[in-house]
């Protein structure tokens, strides 16, 4: 799958959200990757180069992908904890910029209290995030179908030089875990390498149809955000909650009906067999998206 197709499936949502992970590498088995960001801007691409929309606030980044239309209110799905912190009652309203790369377009608000949707039944690393928008924007098609070795993209966005800049990696699943085995329904296991920034990013096929959203790393990898280097397999072996876990939990039903596209084969019985693998532990218009923290937080 060539980068400029690819590119050209994507609309990168970056969205402005609160994300608090100061911490969490300590408290956590493993490490959400939502990057520094010091910026209060949010921007979204919506040519080739990657519709992409970014958030004002400071503090953290993440990303997102566009599932789901209904009228003209789209629905972002993301990583849970890239939007775990609430914003400011003033002057750090949540907002949505779509970029062609290098202007900014078009701008959107969501409201953190009604149009963040989480799930009320489980811990799942997933939310929902709303927003309303008068420009035909498409999305996304799901797919629960994941296989061991199956060859996978994930599109994203990473800190670089003190501001978000698009990372496309590839990879494969390394493993498919068992419910006991995964932590927040960190279930898929793959090879790709991701850094801070990219929680939230879309998992995708060889079709470009997206089968899980990226949420951690098994471990923590140094990176210098001033030369950024090209990602290496150094920075592989990461996790993922996968699109079958997603549209089995009561965070699928907040999305409207007829809002979403579904592949033929997502539950295929391969894909359903969700299984431990103790093998090596340690990719339309389309969207994904970075968050980033409200100004207002302080640590």
């Amino acid at each position: 799958m060539s980068r400029k197709i690819h590119f050209a499936c994507l609309l990168n949502l970056l969205l402005l959200v609160a994300t608090y992970c100061f911490g969490c590498q300590s408290q956590n088995k493993y490490f959400p990757q939502a990057g520094n960001y010091s910026q209060p801007t949010v921007y979204t691409n919506t040519t080739e180069v990657s519709n992409t929309p970014q958030i004002k606030g400071i503090g953290k980044i993440g990303s997102g992908v566009v599932i789901a239309k209904d009228g003209d209110e789209y629905y972002v799905l993301t990583a849970r904890h890239v939007v775990n912190i609430k914003p400011g009652e003033k002057s750090d309203p949540y907002k949505i910029y779509f970029s062609d790369g290098k202007n900014y377009k078009e701008e959107y608000e969501f409201d953190y209290y009604t149009d963040v949707y989480r799930s009320e039944s489980s811990s799942i690393d997933l939310v929902l995030i709303r927003f309303k928008s008068n420009k035909k924007h498409s999305f996304f098609t799901l797919n629960g179908n994941i296989s061991r070795q199956e060859s996978v993209t994930i599109s994203g966005w990473k800190f670089c030089n003190k501001q978000p800049t698009y990372e496309l990696t590839t990879g494969k699943i390394e493993a498919i875990l068992t419910p006991s085995k995964s932590q927040d329904g960190h279930n898929i296991n793959y090879s790709n390498p991701t850094i801070e920034g990219m929680s939230g990013s879309g998992v995708f096929n060889s079709k470009n149809e997206l089968v899980a959203i990226h949420a951690a790393a098994k471990k923590f990898v140094q990176y210098d955000t001033e030369k950024c280097p090209k990602l290496d397999e150094l920075h592989g072996d990461n996790l993922g909650v996968s699109v079958s876990s997603f549209i089995k939990s009561d965070l699928f039903n907040k999305l409207p009906k007829n809002s979403y596209k579904i592949s033929s084969d997502l539950f295929n019985t391969q894909s359903n067999q969700i299984t431990e693998n103790n093998s090596k532990s340690s990719d339309n218009d389309k969207h994904v998206g970075i968050f980033l923290r409200p100004k207002s937080f302080k640590n």
